[in-house]
């Protein structure tokens, strides 16, 4: 039974997490993530059906975040919505752990405002924290075994040391890397409290690391069940650790220059690796913060990137001088307790962020989630420089509090403002912004409706939302995220021979890839041309004209027929100017006019446009089979439907005959202001009224502004000659 001064003890903190619980309700169901979160729903869900992580699904972390929400799913079903459920009570016993932490150190006023400080860190952590993931699951564990270590210094009972040893095993059955940190955190506090009290270091040491290795032996064994022990410490260890120190990640930038613009954070991928993401889902579009005066005409995105990196090494030489001043409080009896606490946050928040300057890659989303253990060590700091100096403390503290949550809610309202449409079936249950729930329901119902339950769908390089909100599964255990870093050498070759062997019908391809990361025709060339060679892209879905771009790509028999031109130097090539007279392109020019490539998802004849009236023009003599048909396709590279200025092409064939000229097919595109326009349009032309003759066929192409003037801009798909004989 609950006493009477149990309950008085655990209120507060029982008020802390519905509070903080309650925080989250207006937002925790807004925005979704294509990879981070999906490919953890996805996991989950394979797990229920019967599947094995790793064997089944590569995955560098450890297992048990998928068990916890596999396990949530069983009883709620699956569904983006309970793992936001329980995502959000995770952070919520975050912040209860936390303030249980701080009160330690300060009283409840100061402790408090470490709460509300706590929900700023949340939002600006986003979307750590909004996503269910493993990292943050490990976080709240290690956290849970500080705790309880703390509690174990204060009371020198072993049952405390045995319940954090065994909860710092399950942390690190979570996230092996912060098990790590954690580790290192513990032997530290351990140590200090050993050499201030005299009590044996090893002894605790054991009694800590027991109950953890416990964990680890189960694990093992469950692997070993398996029958993937091996596998399982290549992908979680070796391969984890070799990504990380053979694969030229993002890094951090240079501290100088500090105070004026440093090209190296101003390209596109380093903005993408940098801005906060909460920024990005609740305000503009990347196009309005590359344009803002404040980005074009200040350093103050250099100068906050580069605090936000390099701020946490000056806090942390402040806590450990701090630390160093109050060294005699671990002698004294009465003060030791509070004195190994403030040590034990200092060695934990030292060890993560070591992990965060050692581990890549290094971004904001890595950095940002590790900031948690700097607000617990900075309120007693801060509290004792309030307590010299009330007034100022407190107008200090009004000035920077209140602008930040200014700044952060409303930053949250337009979330909740921004994100209003339900993505689509009975696993979503949370919202996007209208554009993005529209192109993700397209893309649920297409998958559905052309593939049969079970059936194996590719998604790649990562999208794996899709696939858990349609209820598939992808043909590779690595083909859910193809990544830059492959797991194994033959990596592509085994995706291939899958889908070769279970003759998948239908690819997702995700155009839109990571800025900051290489394109995926880069690191997996032989994949990539295993589905230029054997899937075509039927459709384009688009969330907005800046937004995102999938293509569907299904599998296709390869062509009939022959192609139209043997040899790129076979026939005439002509710059045709708005009058109709023509200059013949030759030489090394032609090269520039006139080139074989590889697209999405087809062999191309690049043919690049003129501008002002003109075109390019490639003439082919052409003796005309009887039934002959030409079969071709027209579509811009999805690299150049960003592009500004914007330009439209315009594709014509023509069959001249003597002197008689006829339009046969003409298509004008333009990808950057028509949606409808993104993708590959299928046409046949009919060459029977020619049987018998020789005439010369025409493909031009022309740009309606200068800007449309590229080899992007002409494509088309590999001309075919089809007839009788070929039928």
């Amino acid at each position: 039974m609950f006493t009477a001064p149990y309950v008085k003890r655990a209120a507060p903190f029982a008020l802390i997490f519905l509070a903080t619980l309650a925080f989250q309700l207006p937002f925790f169901d807004r925005w979704f993530s294509s990879m981070d979160e999906g490919h953890v729903l996805e996991f989950a869900d394979l797990l229920n059906q019967g599947g094995v992580l790793h064997r089944d699904a590569t995955s560098y972390p450890l297992d048990g975040a998928f068990y916890l929400l596999a396990g949530a799913f069983r009883v709620f079903g699956p569904s983006i919505r309970v793992s936001r459920w329980l995502v959000s009570l995770e952070f919520a016993a975050f912040v209860a752990l936390a303030y249980a932490l701080m009160r330690r150190l300060v009283p409840v006023r100061a402790a408090a405002l470490g709460v509300l400080s706590m929900w700023l860190y949340r939002a600006w952590a986003f979307p750590h924290w909004q996503i269910f993931n493993y990292s943050t699951t490990a976080l709240l564990l290690q956290t849970a075994s500080l705790l309880l270590l703390v509690r174990h210094l204060e009371s020198r009972r072993r049952a405390p040391l045995f319940a954090a040893g065994l909860l710092f095993g399950l942390g690190v059955f979570c996230k092996q890397d912060y098990g790590a940190a954690a580790l290192a955190a513990a032997i530290a506090t351990l140590a200090t409290a050993s050499r201030a009290t005299g009590a044996p270091f090893w002894r605790r040491l054991a009694d800590f690391l027991l109950p953890g290795a416990a964990v680890g032996a189960a694990a093992g064994v469950l692997y070993l069940a398996q029958g993937q022990l091996g596998l399982v410490v290549q992908q979680t260890v070796v391969n984890h650790f070799l990504g990380m120190s053979r694969y030229d990640y993002p890094s951090l930038p240079s501290l100088w220059p500090l105070f004026r613009q440093d090209p190296a954070l101003r390209s596109l991928g380093s903005v993408h690796q940098w801005v906060p993401a909460l920024v990005v889902a609740s305000g503009p579009d990347w196009k309005t913060l590359l344009e803002s005066p404040l980005y074009l005409a200040t350093p103050l995105y250099d100068t906050a990137v580069k605090a936000y990196v390099y701020a946490p090494i000056a806090l942390l030489a402040l806590f450990a001088w701090r630390a160093w001043r109050m060294r005699a409080a671990l002698r004294d009896p009465a003060t030791r307790a509070r004195a190994l606490t403030e040590r034990a946050l200092l060695h934990f928040a030292a060890a993560t962020w070591l992990l965060a300057y050692l581990y890549r890659p290094q971004d904001y989303l890595h950095l940002a989630v590790l900031y948690a253990p700097l607000v617990w060590l900075a309120v007693p700091w801060l509290h004792e420089a309030q307590a010299k100096r009330p007034r100022v403390g407190a107008i200090a503290g009004a000035l920077v509090l209140l602008p930040a949550c200014a700044l952060t809610f409303w930053l949250l309202a337009e979330l909740r403002r921004l994100h209003t449409d339900p993505l689509p079936g009975p696993r979503a249950g949370v919202y996007a912004k209208p554009g993005s729930a529209r192109m993700l329901g397209e893309i649920v119902d297409y998958v559905q409706q052309t593939t049969k339950p079970g059936e194996r769908v590719g998604a790649m390089p990562y999208l794996p939302i899709a696939l858990f909100l349609a209820d598939r599964l992808a043909p590779h255990p690595s083909s859910y995220i193809v990544w830059p870093f492959p797991e194994y050498p033959d990596r592509d070759r085994r995706i291939a021979d899958a889908l070769e062997a279970q003759q998948t019908p239908l690819v997702l391809y995700n155009f839109t890839q990571f800025p900051n990361l290489p394109a995926m025709p880069e690191y997996a060339p032989e994949l990539y041309a295993y589905l230029v060679d054997h899937y075509e892209m039927v459709r384009v879905f688009s969330d907005e004209l800046l937004g995102q771009r999938i293509g569907a790509l299904r599998r296709q028999a390869p062509p009939r027929g022959e192609p139209l031109l043997a040899d790129l130097h076979d026939g005439e090539l002509y710059a045709e100017s708005y009058d109709g007279t023509r200059n013949r392109i030759v030489g090394r020019r032609r090269d520039g006019f006139l080139v074989r490539q590889t697209w999405p998802f087809r062999p191309v004849l690049a043919l690049r446009p003129l501008p002002f009236g003109a075109r390019s023009v490639l003439a082919l003599p052409l003796r005309v089979p009887d039934g002959a048909r030409l079969v071709s396709a027209v579509g811009v590279h999805p690299d150049a439907w960003f592009q500004l200025p914007t330009s439209t092409t315009t594709f014509e064939v023509r069959a001249r005959d003597g002197d008689e000229s006829a339009l046969l097919y003409s298509r004008t595109l333009d990808p950057h202001r028509v949606l409808a326009d993104r993708g590959w349009f299928d046409f046949e032309v009919e060459l029977s009224p020619y049987a018998g003759r020789e005439i010369t066929l025409e493909l031009s192409t022309a740009a309606s502004d200068p800007s449309g003037s590229s080899l992007a801009m002409g494509g088309w798909g590999e001309p075919i000659l089809v007839h009788d004989a070929a039928r």
